[in-house]
């Protein structure tokens, strides 16, 4: 998973055996930081801005920061509102984090009310796509999630798609 702050630093989420992140700025590439030993699936990254960096891994979110004097990451890991092994996070513009994952029975979304708070989550997760997987998920200006998923039924697949209203 790929994202990118303000500033223009890139930021990458892998499973390479463990979750590792890294940062590019100034055309160099941060060491590798392991983040995330106890999560599940493919990590997704989502980035406010240097000091507030997510990573989601199934029923984990880890909120991390880099500090470039030091080159060293610092990170807080908290539970997730739900998940299995495939999700995908998104930062609005006011610090909300926004939280796709494919759970019992399609992929279902959450966000927290509070900016950058992960202890706050809206009460009751919504069922955004009935039998989704593989969940992609994107935020627009006026904070309104977008959800893009695979449905998979019998032999084939199809691409899904929901807006908040």
């Amino acid at each position: 998973s790929i994202a990118s702050d303000s500033e223009g630093n890139a930021y990458l989420a892998y499973d390479s055996g463990r979750k590792f992140v890294q940062k590019r700025g100034g055309g160099l590439w941060s060491e590798p930081s392991t983040n995330c030993l106890s999560c599940n699936g493919e990590p997704s990254i989502a980035v406010f801005d240097p000091n507030n960096i997510y990573i989601g891994a199934g029923d984990i979110i880890v909120a991390g920061s880099y500090d470039g004097q030091t080159q060293t990451w610092t990170w807080t890991q908290h539970t997730a509102p739900g998940g299995d092994s495939s999700s995908s996070l998104a930062v609005s513009s006011n610090g909300i984090l926004n939280y796709a994952w494919a759970g019992n029975g399609g992929i279902y979304f959450s966000r927290t009310t509070k900016s950058h708070d992960l202890s706050r989550w809206i009460p009751t997760p919504v069922l955004a796509l009935p039998g989704g997987v593989y969940p992609n998920l994107a935020v627009d200006s006026a904070g309104k999630a977008y959800i893009m998923a695979t449905h998979e039924g019998g032999a084939s697949r199809t691409a899904v798609f929901t807006k908040e209203k």
